[in-house]
This record gives C-alpha cells, structure tokens and sequence, in this order.
C-alpha cells in the first residue's frame, strides 16, 4: 500500500488540489490487489504527517470500486495515459462482475 507523507497542512492540501496521478495509480492498485486476493475491502493509501506517528487508512468497500475505477478512467483520459486507460476499464469488468 502506497503511504502519503506531509510536511505541513499546505502540503497536504496541495497534494489533492487538481488531478494527481500517484493518488490514482494507488486507488487503482488498490482495487487490483483486493480483487485478486477475494478482499471485500480495497486498502489504497495510507496518510500522514512527518511529525506524527499515525497514518490514516483510506479503503473503499467493493460496492464503491466501480465508482472509483470510472472516475480513475477519466483521469488517466485526461493525463493522456491510454494504456492505463484500458487496464483500468478491464479492471472494471471485472469489478462490476463481483458486485
């Protein structure tokens, strides 16, 4: 799982301000290991500041998958990535298979 580090609040603002592809290669890695080890829970990333010691989980159930998967489509479109494109759409069938 891909872990997130913030110096300060800024940082972590910025981070999710506009398309950031490292946030959605990881929702999609996420989703891609949870299907092939049978999860009903997907664990994406985890975040967390430099100075702290506990990192947040974030995990989306199975029944949100599709939804994450099609909006992760559409920012693979958009940074032009169309080999991803079609990864993530195969990812989707077989997402939309399991609900």
């Amino acid at each position: 799982m891909k872990r997130f580090t913030f110096d300060a609040l800024d940082d972590f603002e910025s981070f999710f301000s506009g398309t950031n592809n490292d946030v959605t290669d990881a929702i999609v890695a996420g989703i891609k290991e949870a299907i092939e080890n049978k999860k009903k829970i997907a664990d994406c990333f985890e975040l967390g500041f430099e100075e702290g010691d506990d990192f947040f989980e974030v995990s989306l159930p199975k029944s949100e998958w599709p939804q994450a998967l099609s909006a992760c489509m559409n920012k693979y479109e958009e940074a032009e990535r169309y080999d991803d494109v079609i990864d993530t759409f195969n990812l989707l069938k077989q997402a939309t298979e399991l609900l």
